[in-house]
C-alpha cells in the first residue's frame, strides 16, 4: 500500500490526507486566468485525486475550508483563517477533486505531466536568472 500524501493550508487548521501514491496521480500547471489570480503566480499547479481518495484530518482546531463558484463550471475552496487556494473542483467531473500541489506536505513527490489553458501564452520561467537556497541574502544555489 502506498505511503498517504499529506498536507494542509499555511496555518495548519485545514489538514487533508490522500489515500493514492503520488507519483501515479496526474498533476497539471494550469495558465487560466481564474488560477493565476487564485494562486497570485504565474499559474497553478493541481493533483487530480480521486474524491474517495480524499480525506479531511480530524484536527480540534479545524476550519471547514471555504468554497466558491469562480466559473458555472467550477468552484474552489481556501481555507477561512489564513487564505490558502487548497482545492478546485470541476463541477461535471465530481469523480475527482483537484488539490493545490503547494499545500502538500512534500511537493517534490508530485512530477507534473502537462501545462493546460495556454492559449493565452505562458509566463516565462528563466532557469538561467540566480538561484538562491533561501532569501537572496543567502548563498546561491546555481
Amino acid at each position: 500500500m502506498p505511503e498517504p500524501v499529506r498536507g494542509g493550508c499555511v496555518c495548519g487548521r485545514y489538514r487533508y490526507t490522500i489515500h493514492e501514491d503520488a507519483a501515479t496521480m496526474a498533476a497539471r500547471h494550469c495558465h487560466c486566468q481564474l488560477c493565476r489570480r487564485a494562486s497570485g503566480a504565474t499559474h497553478l499547479t493541481c493533483l487530480e485525486v480521486p474524491t474517495v481518495s480524499y480525506h479531511v484530518d480530524d484536527n480540534e482546531d479545524a476550519a471547514p475550508l471555504q468554497s466558491y463558484a469562480t466559473s458555472k463550471h467550477a468552484k474552489r475552496a481556501f481555507c477561512p483563517t489564513c487564505g490558502s487556494t487548497v482545492t478546485f473542483e470541476y463541477l461535471e467531473k465530481p469523480e475527482f477533486i483537484y488539490i493545490s500541489v503547494g499545500t502538500l506536505d512534500h511537493p517534490e513527490h508530485v512530477r507534473p505531466n502537462g501545462h493546460i489553458f495556454v492559449q493565452g501564452g505562458i509566463l516565462p520561467l528563466d532557469l538561467n536568472l540566480p538561484q538562491y537556497e533561501q532569501g537572496i541574502d543567502g548563498p546561491r544555489a546555481n
